[in-house]
């Protein structure tokens, strides 16, 4: 949960029916969240997204070894090909909770049937320039960073 000082910083992609479960109850453990959209907005005049539901992705290609998303940028460096272009995203900075830089696609989709509800499990927020030790120029104080995933 984004309040918790601890845990795990990487995104999971569940299985949507079926999960599996160990026998057996713990005494010491870990928890894991389903994941919502912190935004009031989105560039080009999207409909919000705000606390609906993050769905799940994961990039496979065949014969390529190499998915890697590039932070501000939207075309990929020498012999990569482009998978998607989009909009890094991540937990809030005044959050005590560690998260990951993910690339949100240009047209982020909400889980269908998640519903609006503001449950606040892991929160996705857009990344912004923050000048200081980032030079600016090139980068632009409080402006989203777009992103592409490419793959090689």
């Amino acid at each position: 949960m984004y309040s918790h000082s601890g845990g795990a910083a990487e995104s999971l992609c569940l299985p949507s029916d079926n999960p599996k479960f160990t026998e057996g109850e713990v005494t010491g453990y870990a928890f894991i969240y389903g994941a919502e959209y912190e935004v009031s907005y989105l560039k080009d005049d999207r409909k919000s997204l705000n606390n609906h539901k993050v769905p799940c992705a994961v990039c496979t290609r065949r014969e390529k070894s190499v998915v890697k998303m590039f932070p501000a940028m939207d075309n990929c460096p020498g012999k990569f090909s482009k998978e998607y272009t989009g909009t890094i995203m991540a937990g809030h900075h005044g959050h005590p909770s560690a998260t990951q830089y993910t690339c949100i696609d240009k047209d982020p989709k909400a889980v269908n049937g998640g519903g609006h509800i503001d449950q606040n499990g892991r929160l996705f927020y857009s990344v912004v320039a923050k000048c200081g030790s980032l030079k600016c120029p090139p980068y632009k104080q409080n402006k989203e960073l777009a992103c592409v995933v490419c793959s090689l």
